[in-house]
């Protein structure tokens, strides 16, 4: 399984859709940093079901969506799609059939992922479930990011243990045992649960038992109390009936009574409208005068109010008058002081502007000089600032040639010190003991491999007889099948035809079946039962004996004659034995009862009855026959000389010739089938007995193949090895050979590179001298003219100050100047505003009305007054002694109302006393009618003597026996029922709980064992490749793995390396070069076993010097015949390696590019 392709729309900084297409296994994935290399590994981890955002470099999911850049927007959807090549089948399952695999995850702002496969929406888990066992997945040993390299070293050894599990291709065991387990778990809750209820039940059931039988006597005393209850309210009601005809008589005398009164009530109130009418006139003529009163109040008010508001108003007047005088007094005064102020100003302004000339030149001329000094100092800094550059290159150099030197001395040595080491190293090489290894390696394979051969063809010769067998089984099966559904079908027509065959015989009446069978005629013959027709004529001889077919076949009428008396519902037909010997009379054609063949007698039934073949036949043939002669068609058309009867209706007994006739077909087939059912049952059994003899054979087979596979592949890998270990040394020798003459070769470079240095270093401490003399010249220069420019600043300085002063000065009497003339305008302006104010107060004053005007009007206003209330008094008088009569006459009417009140009170006691025995009586009724009594029939069963308190004791004393029972539950019988089955129910999924979960538990077993099995031979196999592989990539040294404990399901995995030379104590005191082998060796050994179909690599060489780079290439080349690999580099070495190039570029910021490159196309375009 090879990833083809990788499809990118809007996944980090590849916004645009993107195809990266995989055509090899060693694709190189180059750029610069920073441009999105690493996104197209997070794409791949992110697709696969990476829910981290931590381990996609991010802080929450919606990273991984274009955030946009200084020229894009945002985008909403992210959607990475991966397509594998699936032809080899590597994704099994109902995938196999499938050459192409499509993984798609889509990611938009508002929802949450959406996972595709084959274009199908899925869940995360079935992607997850895909990669199980295969090496792949977000987290896999197969996906080697930036910071992988430390979390493999570095990992616990419970992490360590997840990449063991992945190789040993037990992951999914694992997700089944945990799944398992949670059944367990929640089969254990079912079942506490469940016997919880049980015993609750066991406890229920007593009690409920106990409350059934108090029901049944509750039940009893309850009807016995119903019936009291009945009694006594018929008693109550009798007696409230005597009570409601006293009450009606009391009712008639209190009416009579309460109509004088009201009548004498109605006198009093005419007289009293009349006085009120006298009284209404006297209020209107008193209501005239007091408005007259009140008017005349109201202009005395008024001219009051208008000679106190003249007398207010002329006071202030005058004192308006007199602030105005002074207001304009103050004003002519301040604009005196302000035209003073302004002439002073102004002579200061005149003084003030001939020094601000002066002083801006002053500062003009100490302007240039200042600029001089300045020039003077950059000129002096300049020359000093190119001396001081020239002193720096030249102690640079000095220092640089200085530690060049000590570089190639340092050099010297170590090359003197490796050409030693590599003819030492070179001196221990040996060759021929692991040849002969090899050889004896290949002979064992051999007999090996002849071995397996011979065991595989007994296999395949088992599965074809296993396969041959099973079709037969499931042909079987299928064809039993048939048989079963083609039986059921034929019982259920069986059972339809003999309910009509029942019902044809008259058999569905229960009356009479079951007089029949009081009687033990049930079980006698019907005449259908022994009659047989000639085929076409079934119809015409039912319509001949009708009834008769029904007749049920007796010995002698008389038998049946007595019993007769007690049927009362239905209809029945006998039929005793009869001869009848005048057939031979009827000669004319041919007769029905030659079409009959009967073991009962039928000549008395079908006598002189000839058949025909059609109507024209019959109708030719009647005018030949006698009275008791007839003749009938097939169809059941019959005839005679003077009648005719055709049959249109569907007759439920019609048919039933033919239906016997198909039911003894059907019973014949039935028989039939169920013959070839049993056989068919046997052969079944038969093969699935040859079938479970085939399979033990064939695990059996399947074992002893798997225990060779494994042995060949052990051998092989063990010559692998060997064979790998010889080209190892071989290719060390000749390393070593090369790298001694590379040796040789740098050290002449170094030697010669050493000489040069010293002369160069020597010149560089001759020009220092040289320079340290022309420093001093240079510091006493550039003094001077810093203080010269000192001097010239401060002058500047004061200059400036001067002109600053005088400026503020003149602009500060400027603007009094102009301040103290805005006064002067408004002072002007209020002035004006005061004259005008002063001219209206005093015509205002001339057109004021006159104070003695105004006395005169009051004085008339209060003679006009006192005359109105004398006329008002009179009015009050006239009104006051209507008042006292309507007084009387109200006490006379109160009077009589409360005589009427006192009659009605009395008269509506009576009549609530009446409808409150009558609401007594309808209650009674009611409540008699809710016991479902009829009021007469108790009455009419009550002695006359009968009395409430003697009936309500027999009521009381009965409730108190109910009471005694305590609390009833009515349903207890229903619920004891109901109780029990349930207990039954509970009992019987307790047992099927308990079976499940000893199944679940076996499955667990089950799964340790397996899991036990293939961890053990992983890590085995593991730890010899890595104690293989390790020396090989370090070029010697050891490492190997270790169990943190016993238990295989639980302990954890450790690394311990050790690099040559080194003994460390722990993996973290491992630089960081040598991490990066030991983890590269680690998962390159998990690779040799159970190698992922991919493999991505982020910068994994990034901190390996160049012969480990080298060595790291040589491992992928190797290993990429099986797996393909995509990295992420920079290294020229490794990036010569790939077959593809993949480069990512960034021309737009913050939106990444691919372009792809062949390199043997590019090869062959470069030799073209």
């Amino acid at each position: 399984m090879q990833l083809k392709k990788i499809k990118l729309a809007g996944f980090k900084s590849f916004v645009d859709p993107t195809t990266v297409v995989l055509p090899s296994n060693l694709i190189s994935i180059v750029g610069p940093n920073g441009c999105g290399k690493s996104n197209i590994i997070d794409a791949v981890c992110w697709v696969m079901g990476e829910n981290s955002p931590k381990y996609l470099r991010g802080e929450s999911l919606a990273d991984v969506i274009f955030n946009g850049s200084a020229t894009r927007k945002p985008v909403g959807q992210s959607s990475v799609e991966l397509i594998f090549d699936n032809q080899d089948s590597s994704i099994g399952g109902e995938y196999a059939k499938y050459t192409e695999i499509s993984i798609k995850r889509v990611l938009t702002r508002d929802t949450d992922s959406n996972y595709y496969l084959n274009g199908t929406r899925c869940r995360r888990k079935d992607i997850i479930d895909i990669f199980l066992g295969t090496g792949l997945g977000p987290r896999s040993y197969s996906i080697i990011g930036q910071n992988m390299i430390s979390r493999i070293i570095e990992a616990k050894p419970d992490e360590m243990r997840v990449y063991l599990d992945e190789a040993a291709g037990i992951s999914r065991y694992k997700e089944r045992r945990r799944e398992t387990e949670n059944r367990i778990q929640h089969t254990k809750e079912n079942l506490s649960r469940v016997n919880d209820v049980r015993f609750e039940l066991e406890k229920q059931l007593g009690h409920l038992q106990r409350q059934a039988n108090t029901a049944e006597r509750f039940k009893a005393l309850k009807q016995q109390e119903r019936l009291l209850r009945g009694q006594w309210y018929a008693v109550q009601y009798r007696q409230l009936g005597e009570r409601m005809g006293e009450y009606a008589l009391q009712l008639q005398q209190q009416e009579t009574a309460l109509e004088a009164g009201q009548a004498e009530l109605t006198g009093v109130d005419k007289e009293l409208e009349q006085i009120h009418q006298d009284q209404r006139t006297a209020n209107e003529a008193f209501q005239e005068v007091q408005r007259r009163f009140y008017a005349a109040g109201n202009d005395i008010t008024r001219i009051e109010q208008d000679l106190l508001h003249q007398q207010e108003k002329q006071h202030q007047w005058e004192a308006d008058c007199k602030q105005i005088e002074q207001d304009l007094t103050v004003i002519q005064e301040q604009l005196g002081t302000a035209e003073d102020e302004i002439s002073e100003l102004e002579a200061e302004i005149q003084n003030v502007e001939p020094e601000l000339t002066a002083a801006a030149q002053m500062e003009q001329g100490v302007k240039e000089a200042l600029f001089q000094a300045e020039e003077a100092v950059v000129a002096a800094q300049t020359h000093w600032d190119s001396f001081y550059q020239l002193t720096a290159k030249t102690e640079q150099t000095a220092q640089v040639e200085k530690t060049q030197i000590q570089h190639l001395d340092q050099k010297v040595v170590t090359l003197i010190r490796q050409q030693e080491k590599l003819q030492q190293d070179k001196s221990q090489l040996d060759f021929g003991l692991l040849e002969q290894e090899v050889a004896a390696l290949n002979e064992q394979a051999e007999q090996l491999s002849d071995l397996k051969q011979d065991h595989d063809e007994q296999c395949n010769q088992n599965k074809k007889e296993l396969v041959a067998l099973q079709a037969a089984q499931r042909e079987s099966t299928a064809r039993l099948d048939q048989v079963r559904s083609e039986l059921q079908a034929l019982r259920g027509q069986q059972a339809s035809l003999e309910a009509l065959q029942q019902n044809a015989q008259g058999q569905h009446s229960k009356p009479v079946q079951s007089w029949l069978a009081q009687h033990h005629l049930d079980k006698k013959q019907r005449l259908m039962q022994n009659i047989e027709v000639e085929a076409g004529w079934e119809y015409a001889v039912e319509k001949a004996l009708g009834a008769y077919l029904q007749g049920i076949c007796v010995d002698q009428l008389a038998e049946v004659a007595a019993p007769l008396k007690a049927l009362s519902e239905g209809n029945l037909v006998f039929l005793a034995e009869a001869t009848d010997n005048s057939a031979s009379q009827y000669n004319k054609s041919t007769l029905l009862l030659q079409k009959v063949q009967s073991t009962w007698p039928v000549e008395t039934l079908l006598a002189g009855i000839y058949v025909a073949d059609s109507l024209e036949e019959a109708l030719a043939l009647s005018p030949t026959l006698n009275a008791k002669e007839s003749v009938i068609t097939r169809d059941g058309t019959w005839l005679s000389q003077s009648w005719l009867k055709t049959f249109q209706e569907k007759d439920p007994a019609s048919g039933v010739f033919k239906r016997g006739q198909e039911l003894k077909q059907i019973l014949q087939r039935i028989t039939n089938l169920e013959s070839t059912r049993r056989e068919l049952d046997q052969y079944i059994t038969q093969c699935q007995e040859q079938i479970s003899d085939l399979e033990e054979q064939r695990d059996e087979l399947e074992q002893g193949s798997r225990h060779y596979h494994a042995q060949l592949a052990e051998m092989l890998a063990k010559k692998k090895m060997q064979q790998e270990r010889l080209i190892e040394i071989q290719s060390r020798a000749d390393s070593y050979t090369k790298e001694q003459e590379e040796c040789a070769k740098q050290l002449v470079e170094a030697q010669t590179a050493l000489a040069l240095s010293r002369e160069q270093w020597q010149q560089a401490l001759s020009q220092l001298e040289q320079q340290a003399k022309q420093r001093d010249t240079f510091v006493t220069e550039r003094e001077k003219t810093r203080q010269a420019l000192q001097q010239v600043r401060e002058k500047a300085n004061q200059a400036r100050e001067n002109k600053h002063r005088f400026e503020i000065s003149l602009h500060t009497a400027k603007s009094e100047k102009v301040s103290l003339q805005q006064g002067m305008m408004r002072m002007q302006m209020q002035r004006a505003t005061l004259t005008e104010r002063q001219v209206a107060l005093e015509a205002e004053q001339a057109s004021a009305v006159p104070l003695e005007s105004l006395q005169e009007s009051l004085s008339r206003s209060l003679d006009k007054h006192v005359k109105i209330e004398a006329e008002l008094t009179i009015a009050r008088t006239s009104i006051e002694s209507l008042e006292q009569m309507v007084r009387d006459l109200e006490a006379k009417r109160h009077g009589a109302e409360r005589h009427i009140n006192s009659l009605r009170s009395s008269l509506e006691a009576v009549r609530l006393e009446w409808q409150s025995v009558k609401v007594k009586s309808e209650t009674l009724l009611e409540q008699l009618n809710e016991l479902d009594f009829i009021l007469n029939d108790i009455l009419k069963e009550l002695p006359p003597e009968a009395t409430t308190e003697g009936w309500q004791a027999n009521l009381l004393q009965t409730e108190q026996r109910i009471q005694r029972l305590g609390p009833i539950n009515l349903v207890a019988i229903d619920e004891y029922a109901t109780c029990s089955e349930r207990k039954e129910y509970l009992d019987k999924q307790c047992e099927d709980l308990q079976g499940g979960l000893t199944i679940l538990e076996e499955a667990i077993a089950k799964i340790d064992k397996e899991t036990r099995a293939r961890l053990r031979e992983t890590y085995d196999k593991v730890n010899q490749h890595f104690q293989t592989l390790f020396p090989t990539v370090f070029g010697g040294g050891k490492a190997y793995l270790e169990l943190t404990s016993d238990d295989l399901l639980e302990a954890g995995v450790t690394v311990m390396a050790c690099p040559p030379g080194k003994r460390n104590s722990t993996i973290h005191l491992l630089s960081g070069g040598e991490k990066t082998m030991t983890a590269i060796a680690l998962v390159f050994s998990i690779f040799q076993l159970n190698p992922a179909p991919f493999c991505l690599l982020d910068e994994a060489d990034a901190a390996l010097d160049d012969t480990n780079v080298v060595r790291f290439c040589k491992l992928i080349k190797s290993m990429s015949e099986k797996t393909q690999f995509i990295f992420i580099s920079h290294n020229k070495v490794a990036i010569e390696m790939a077959d593809h190039l993949l480069g990512v570029t960034m021309n737009e910021p913050g939106v990444s590019r691919l372009v792809s490159v062949d390199i043997q196309e590019a090869i062959d375009l470069a030799g073209v």
